[in-house]
């Protein structure tokens, strides 16, 4: 005798893939935190390290390729932790972990852990931060004012992204003069899809004649991230548009005038001796200078900075009267542009185009909510799915 039983897994699979999209979205949100996190072996070696935190110590992020590297080639020992009593296994500790206002210490004696919660410098110097522009003089753009009857891109009917889950999906529209963001949880294709809207040489997209784009990746190139900031100006130049009347002695000015210069060697100095935040801010005034930009294309372009540097960004996308196109998780970049998009964009909020996969393949929706609500409801949604966060220290 032989018994067969059938089920339906439908609403099993989707609810395993939704799990599986959740925790593949918490990650992704732990890994752009604007704290630094890393997890570590028992002798200490770093296993994983944030994106937020291997900027801050100029690293690569991920899971400890290249040789071991441990936390504490990077801590400067104080007399303090010298004088410090251990017990018999040496390990004993304290970590400080900035907070909203003011400190959370987390102290290990070996024996027992101990939360404590006080008031601190730091919380001075965030009101501080707040104060202080990063910018002396704003961003400014030679570019004019777009011709919203105007079409930027030829895209097929049917979008297929090599080596992405884009296939097949009805093409998103493009809103000439406006700001879209583009929403959606990691995995979806966003950086895929500015990347292809950047190199219309890929044969994926097809631009218009005479059209022009900047574009601003997530990582400079493994060759521009070594170089010097004359090299840096000179690779974009090259990427937006090689033919440009813009010259180094002009960007030196430029760098002077908005206050990014040090004074010294400007065009001389390694990339790498500026912060993350000051990279990005580099990126725009050399951008700018470049006549003739139709669309600018930014992924993720607040990554890792304060809210000084992350405010210049914003008035440098508020001050550019062309199409903008972005993929960001920064809820304080989707507001402020939110709150404000531009003289040039009359009012007009940014469009929210959402990316989601289904059966493995994205599609592009016009939503009619924010992106800011777009997004904090979706992390809503994944922090009520998780059912805990275990840290293990």
């Amino acid at each position: 005798l032989t018994l067969w039983t059938i089920e339906d897994l439908t609403q099993q699979r989707a609810q395993e893939r939704q799990h599986q999209d959740n925790e593949a979205f918490l990650a992704d949100l732990l890994d752009r935190l604007p704290v630094g996190y890393f997890s570590a072996s028992n002798d200490g070696v770093m296993r994983y390290v944030n994106r937020t935190l291997a900027d801050w110590l100029g690293i690569a992020p991920g899971f400890g390729e290249g040789r071991p590297r441990r936390f504490a080639d990077f801590v400067v020992r104080d007399q303090r932790e010298l004088e410090m009593e251990s017990d018999s296994s040496g390990m004993h500790g304290t970590i400080v972990l900035a907070s909203r206002d003011g400190t959370l210490t987390l102290e290990y004696n070996g024996r027992e852990r101990r939360l404590t919660a006080s008031k601190s410098p730091y919380a001075d110097y965030r009101k501080k931060e707040r104060r202080e522009r990063m910018l002396r003089e704003p961003i400014v753009w030679k570019v004019g004012m777009p011709d919203l009857s105007s079409r930027l891109f030829v895209l097929p009917e049917r979008l297929t992204i090599p080596d992405s889950p884009i296939k097949d999906a009805a093409s998103p529209d493009i809103f000439v003069g406006d700001v879209t963001v583009l929403s959606g949880k990691n995995g979806t294709g966003k950086t895929k899809l500015l990347e292809a809207l950047a190199h219309p040489s890929h044969g994926v997209i097809e631009r218009e004649s005479r059209v022009q784009s900047a574009f601003l990746p997530q990582m400079w190139p493994k060759e521009v991230a070594e170089g010097t900031v004359s090299a840096f100006f000179d690779w974009v130049k090259g990427e937006t548009n090689p033919h440009s009347d813009a010259t180094l002695p002009m960007f030196e000015r430029e760098l002077k005038r908005v206050g990014l210069s040090s004074g010294h060697r400007d065009l001389g100095r390694p990339l790498s001796s500026l912060s993350g935040g000051e990279q990005r801010l580099l990126w725009f005034a050399a951008a700018a200078l470049i006549e003739g930009t139709d669309v600018l294309l930014l992924d993720e372009p607040s990554n890792h900075m304060d809210q000084a540097t992350m405010e210049a960004v914003v008035k440098a996308i508020q001050d550019f009267p062309g199409t903008v196109m972005l993929s960001t998780h920064d809820l304080r970049l989707m507001r402020a542009l939110e709150a404000y998009s531009g003289k040039s964009r009359e009012g007009r909020p940014p469009r929210n185009v959402v990316l989601t996969r289904d059966e493995g393949a994205t599609r592009f929706t016009l939503a009619k909510i924010n992106p800011s609500e777009y997004a904090a409801s979706t992390i809503s949604t994944a922090m009520k799915s998780a059912s805990r966060l275990k840290v293990v220290w």
